[in-house]
C-alpha cells in the first residue's frame, strides 16, 4: 500500500532539499584564522612602537600603554566575556567580538592622537576577549572524538605561533609601509573572517529556559575588576619592582575582589536552577571535593549523581569513562 505524497509547503519548491551543513574544516579554518589575528596583535606593535611614538609625540610611558592597554583589557575581561557567550550564544559573542576587534583596528590605524590609539587598543582587547572564549566552545560543539583532539591541536598551535608571527610581521610592515598598517591589515582580514563565520558557523545547542536569563551583575563586576587589578599588578611589576606601592595595592585589591567574587558564589544564584541571576561561574564544578559533597545548585545534582555512578562503575570494571577523565 503506497503512502500519499506530502504536499509541498507554501513558498517552498516541490523538490527543495535542506541545505547541507558546513564542513567542519571550514569552521576550524575560520576560527583559527581569527585567533591568529588576535595572537598576532599581542606582539605586532613591538617593533613599530618607536615610530608610533615619534608620529604621535608620545612619551615613553604613553608608548608602553599601547601594549599594556591591550593586555589589560584582554586579560581582565576574559571571565566575563566567557559568561556573556554562555548567556547570549557563542556564535553571537564570536561575531560581536570579531566586529569590535575589526572596528577598533580601523580606529587604531587612523589614530591622530596618543589617547585615541590607546583607547582603540582597549577596544581591541575587549573584542578579542569576547570572541576568544567562544572559539573553544564552538570547536567542542563542532567536532567529536579524535577529530576534536586534532582541531584543538591546530587551534593551540595557531594561537601559540601567532605571537612569533606578530614580531616578524610587525617589523616587515613597518619597514615596507607604515606603522598604521600594523592595525589596518586587520580590517580586510577581520571583515573576511566575519563574513565567513556568519555563513559556516552554527550556534551550538544550549539549555534554554522559559524566561530569558538575567545576568549576575555583582559577580561580573567583582570578577572583572579583580582580574583587571591582577593583570595590572603584573604589568606594573614588569616595569617597576614588586615592592612598588601601586603593585602591592593592585595585588591587595585583586585578592579582595576575587575573594568577594568566590564568596558570592554561595549566594542564592547557586541554590536553584531557576534563579533569576545566573552566576558568572559555579566553582563546585571544578572543585575536587565535589565528588564527596553535593553541589549547591540542584540542577547540577542529577549530573553529579550520574557522573559519580558512572565513575564508580568504571573503577570496578577497570575501564576509564570519558566523564571521569
Amino acid at each position: 500500500m503506497s503512502t500519499p505524497a506530502t504536499a509541498p509547503t507554501a513558498g517552498q519548491p516541490p523538490h527543495a532539499s535542506p541545505p547541507s551543513p558546513p564542513r567542519p574544516g571550514f569552521v576550524l579554518a575560520v576560527i583559527t584564522g581569527f585567533m591568529l589575528l588576535i595572537g598576532i596583535d599581542v606582539t605586532v606593535v613591538n617593533l613599530a612602537l618607536p615610530r608610533m611614538g615619534d608620529a604621535l609625540d608620545m612619551s615613553r610611558t604613553s608608548a608602553s600603554w599601547v601594549l599594556n592597554a591591550y593586555t589589560l583589557a584582554f586579560g581582565g575581561s576574559l571571565l566575563l566575556a566567557g559568561r556573556l557567550g554562555d548567556v547570549f550564544g557563542r556564535k553571537r559573542a564570536f561575531l560581536t567580538g570579531a566586529t569590535v576587534f575589526t572596528g577598533a583596528s580601523l580606529l587604531a590605524g587612523c589614530a591622530p592622537w596618543a589617547w585615541w590609539l590607546i583607547t582603540a587598543r582597549v577596544l581591541q582587547g575587549l573584542g578579542g576577549a569576547l570572541a576568544g572564549p567562544s572559539t573553544m566552545a564552538l570547536i567542542v560543539s563542532t567536532f567529536d572524538g579524535h577529530a576534536r583532539a586534532r582541531a584543538i591541536s591546530w587551534y593551540s598551535a595557531v594561537l601559540g605561533g601567532g605571537a612569533s608571527v606578530g614580531l616578524v610581521l610587525g617589523g616587515v610592515i613597518t619597514d615596507l609601509a607604515s606603522w598604521r598598517w600594523v592595525f589596518l591589515i586587520n580590517v580586510p582580514l577581520g571583515a573576511l573572517m566575519i563574513g565567513l563565520a556568519a555563513r559556516v558557523i552554527t550556534e551550538p545547542a544550549r539549555a534554554r529556559t522559559d524566561r530569558p536569563q538575567r545576568f549576575d551583575v555583582a559577580g561580573a563586576l567583582t570578577a572583572t575588576a579583580g582580574m583587571g587589578a591582577l593583570v595590572y599588578a603584573f604589568i606594573r611589576a614588569a616595569a617597576h619592582e614588586w615592592r612598588d606601592a601601586r603593585t602591592i595595592g593592585s595585588l591587595i585589591a585583586a585578592a579582595v575582589l576575587l575573594i568577594v567574587f568566590v564568596g558570592s558564589r554561595g549566594g542564592p544564584a547557586n541554590r536553584s536552577p531557576r534563579c533569576a541571576w545566573p552566576p558568572v561561574a559555579r566553582w563546585r564544578a571544578y572543585c575536587p571535593r565535589s565528588r564527596r559533597r553535593r553541589p549547591r545548585c540542584s540542577a547540577c545534582c542529577s549530573c553529579w549523581r550520574s557522573t559519580s555512578r558512572t565513575c564508580a562503575a568504571s573503577a570496578r570494571s577497570g575501564r576509564a569513562s570519558p566523564s571521569c577523565r
